[in-house]
């Protein structure tokens, strides 16, 4: 199992399976926490539905209710929380079809670290490309060498 015999087939079966996997995660994830848009679209089907939205910018506040911008649509979040337009804020509640909006349950302000983060990401990215190529350095495939030293 562990032998180089096959590899190019053991490399592609691993890689098939990550990414049926990678597949299988993200058709369930629809249904676990849909979009907003599928929850407009069809607002009967996610009636009572959990819903989280990670990140959107708050078109309009009163004092019970905001209007928020996700995915490029409008969606009424019913609730008090202390926003103003222009505010990047993440929200989580259920969804109700009789408006449609969203219960509020709670509610965080967007950070001011957003620069912050494509940095981090970027580091990470070097250091996975590090890591890679040292990979690749210490563990290379090289039938050549081991036929010149008469091991096959």
């Amino acid at each position: 199992m562990f032998s180089n015999r096959a590899f190019g087939w053991k490399l592609a079966g691993a890689l098939a399976l990550v990414l049926a996997l990678g597949a299988a995660s993200a058709a369930g994830g629809r249904f676990i926490n849909p979009a907003p848009w599928r929850c407009l679209a069809q607002p009967a089907r996610w009636d009572g539905t959990r819903l989280w939205i990670p990140s959107a910018r708050i078109l309009s506040a009163g004092p019970d209710s905001f209007v928020l911008e996700t995915e490029g649509l409008p969606f009424e979040v019913r609730g008090r929380a202390a926003v103003a337009p222009g505010d990047v804020v993440g929200v989580s509640g259920t969804f109700d079809a009789a408006g449609p909006h969203l219960r509020l349950r709670e509610w965080r302000k967007g950070s001011g670290l957003r620069g912050w983060r494509r940095i981090a990401e970027a580091v990470s990215f070097v250091v996975l490309a590090l890591i890679l190529l040292n990979f690749l350095r210490h563990f290379a495939c090289r039938p050549a060498l081991a036929r010149a030293e008469g091991v096959d």
